[in-house]
């Protein structure tokens, strides 16, 4: 069982205020926020923007009192998970002896103020609550075809557009994700042998594999193309699913529908690696 950590006074903190002032960028009524000068209102302008468009929320500096973030510590965590970009980062930044943090830890204090704000942005606002001067959040790639600056209207990378964002305006408190982020494939193959025993990339589970979901899926042939196989199998239905009706559907429009992202991961697997989607021996 996952112990809790005391945010104590949350909601007499900036972090708190972080969340709320959040919640109102992204209704769409709100045309105007209020921000104190403490809580970098450069970086509000900059995520209104990123929200809402240029020009559809005025941001107004508010003098005065208003607590900021506590200072830095020069103090190096990692937001840590069963993943795969997860205990790729942990094993590459084992030198920076970082503090290890679960967010599960502190769920039941968060989840009340978060209002819907995505994970990123809260492990973000909690790093620095913490006074960490480096928080390192392991993140997978699982687009390989996307260009730089996106393509088609895609967005390049929304974690690393958001880091650069954050780091560009909250001074000394930073995120980080390893550079030249990894595809599942290659992070795989870069960790220590007997590291993928310990892995979890569901999207059902907090530990193991159900199976039966979109991320099992891509975290099973990646595992495949590198022979460091995961100890599960794939349902029937997901591989119906994911492999005879989509992967089949984009090859037969010719790499032009692509609903998710899975099927772009299936072509770079099978021309990078030749492997070969066996329903019989792949699923249980």
């Amino acid at each position: 069982m996952t112990a809790l950590r005391r945010l104590p006074g949350l909601e007499t903190t900036p972090a708190a205020a972080y969340f709320a002032l959040r919640s109102r960028l992204i209704d769409p009524s709100v045309t105007r926020i209020e921000v104190s000068e403490r809580m970098r209102p450069a970086f509000w302008l900059w995520y209104a923007e990123r929200l809402r468009g240029r020009g559809a929320v005025t941001v107004r500096t508010v003098t005065g009192a208003g607590p900021g973030f506590p200072e830095p510590t020069g103090q190096v965590a990692l937001w840590h998970s069963s993943g795969l970009g997860s205990s790729c980062t942990r094993d590459r930044i084992a030198h920076l002896e970082p503090e290890i943090l679960r967010y599960q830890e502190f769920a039941a204090e968060v989840e009340p103020h978060r209002s819907g704000a995505p994970l990123p942005f809260v492990l973000a606002v909690l790093s620095a609550h913490l006074g960490h001067s480096f928080g390192y959040l392991g993140a997978v790639h699982d687009l390989p075809f996307v260009l730089a600056g996106g393509s088609r209207g895609e967005p390049a990378d929304a974690v690393a557009e958001f880091i650069d964002g954050w780091n560009d305006h909250q001074g000394g408190h930073r995120m980080r994700v390893l550079p030249g982020r990894l595809t599942r494939d290659r992070l795989l193959a870069a960790l220590p042998p007997g590291a993928e025993r310990e892995l979890s990339s569901c999207e059902r589970r907090l530990t193991g594999w159900c199976g039966d979901c979109e991320r099992c899926f891509v975290s099973f042939y990646a595992a495949k193309a590198v022979r460091r196989p995961l100890g599960f199998r794939l349902t029937e239905r997901i591989f119906d699913e994911l492999y005879e009706k989509r992967y089949r559907t984009y090859l037969a429009t010719e790499f032009a529908d692509d609903p998710g992202g899975p099927a772009r991961f299936c072509a770079y697997l099978q021309m990078a690696y030749g492997i070969v989607f066996d329903r019989a021996a792949d699923t249980a």
